[in-house]
């Protein structure tokens, strides 16, 4: 990626940060429905495993998100007076072979409930495996001044997102982006001749971006939040690891979710799955939490839904 791609790449994530900064995370606790395994993997390394979005488990969600935007961008683009030699209604596309190019993107997703049926069949183990609350203003990675971004180097960040579900809001975000990635464009020293090259890379940047916002309307009850690691894609490979997973090799990386300083990730409860015993589930996790270093206990927590 050259000088001026990178400033380009940089004016997209400020449009995507001002998107962003309509929401909050004061005072949000999210939770991560995980297997027994997982549980004891997080707790003792304080990491979530983050997953490439090309092996997620519904790999139409970028699709989704590609052409939502590209019906929006046909119908506003007489809208926004933008030139018809830029072909920017070819952007969305083209965008389906270039997402991953320049930068890849990792997910790991969370909820804003901790009890969803839907959601213990899916990621809790089908009703053995627990859901971690996690209060987002106590993790020191996260950059106080971009609450949505985190600390360390431009080429290797994560970001928090709010998925949006609803197709009005959808659109609307899309047209709001659109809005202000146009005033941003006009900040930026390019000549006039490269003009229409760099305009349809800085729009190309922000469709990715855009790409991991949208959910279709029917998986609205997992109320997901994502924690997205973006890494430019020629930056260091050796942070990226590897699993299995049935008949794939998984690449993925590790989000480090730590609280203060040497200290453990800062969960502050733990829900018992549907089919766990809580009795002896509690005694067991308080163990393992007071052998990590937690000296206040997170609260351990029955699940209200009857499933066997």
């Amino acid at each position: 990626m050259d000088e001026k791609e990178e400033r380009l790449y940089k004016t997209a994530f400020k449009t995507f940060e001002e998107i962003q900064k309509r929401q909050t995370i004061k005072d949000v606790i999210l939770y991560h429905y995980t297997s027994a395994a997982g549980l004891l993997n997080i707790v003792e390394s304080g990491r979530f495993w983050a997953t490439h979005y090309k092996f997620l488990n519904d790999p139409q969600e970028i699709t989704y998100s590609i052409d939502l935007i590209a019906k929006v961008f046909k119908e506003n683009l007489e809208k926004f007076n933008i030139p018809h030699e830029y072909e920017f209604e070819l952007i969305p596309e083209y965008l389906k072979g270039y997402i991953s190019q320049h930068y890849d993107f990792y997910i790991t997703g969370f909820s804003s409930s901790d009890d969803i049926l839907s959601q213990w069949r899916a990621y809790g183990d089908n009703g053995d495996g627990y859901s971690i609350g996690i209060r987002l203003s106590n993790i020191q990675c996260l950059d106080e001044e971009l609450p949505f971004g985190s600390k360390g180097e431009q080429s290797e960040r994560f970001c928090v997102v709010k998925l949006i579900y609803d197709p009005e809001e959808q659109k609307k975000t899309i047209i709001d982006t659109l809005t202000i990635i146009l005033k941003n464009f006009n900040d930026i020293d390019v000549d006039e001749s490269d003009k229409m090259k760099f305009c349809r890379i800085l729009f190309s940047y922000i469709l990715e971006i855009l790409s991991i916002l949208f959910k279709n309307q029917s998986f609205k009850e997992e109320a997901e939040w994502r924690f997205v690691g973006y890494r430019q894609a020629e930056s260091n490979t050796t942070k990226i690891k590897y699993r299995n997973a049935r008949h794939d090799i998984i690449p993925y990386i590790e989000l480090d979710f730590s609280g203060e300083p040497e200290g453990p990730m800062p969960i502050c409860s733990i829900r018992c799955g549907p089919k766990q015993n809580l009795g002896k589930s509690r005694i067991v996790l308080e163990r393992l939490l007071r052998s990590k270093g937690y000296k206040e206990m997170p609260e351990i927590l029955e699940s209200s839904i009857p499933y066997a």
